[in-house]
């Protein structure tokens, strides 16, 4: 956590939040690199693996950002609320 970033004074909680998860996240990944992952077809050849790989990661990045997104739209359609004069 010594290099973590430090944020200014001007970044609100969730960008705090975000920057800290960041950090984090790419740190670990750094400290504990994933495993290969095993070859549990056999009928599947060696060079289709790294190919279904890298499919797997963006089929899970896609939800991940899917998931945000929906949660960011949540989070302005609730400010838009909130911040309207007819309440």
């Amino acid at each position: 956590m010594a290099h973590a970033p430090v944020p200014s004074w001007e970044t609100n909680v969730h960008g705090h939040a975000i920057q800290l998860e960041d950090y984090v996240v790419q740190a670990l990944g750094t400290a504990f690199p994933r495993a290969a992952r095993a070859n549990k077809k056999d009928w599947i050849s060696e060079s289709t693996w790294p190919i279904m790989n890298v499919a797997a990661d963006l089929r899970h990045s896609s939800r991940r950002l899917s998931r945000a997104s929906t949660l960011g739209t949540l989070h302005m359609l609730s400010r838009a609320w909130k911040a309207s004069p007819s309440r």
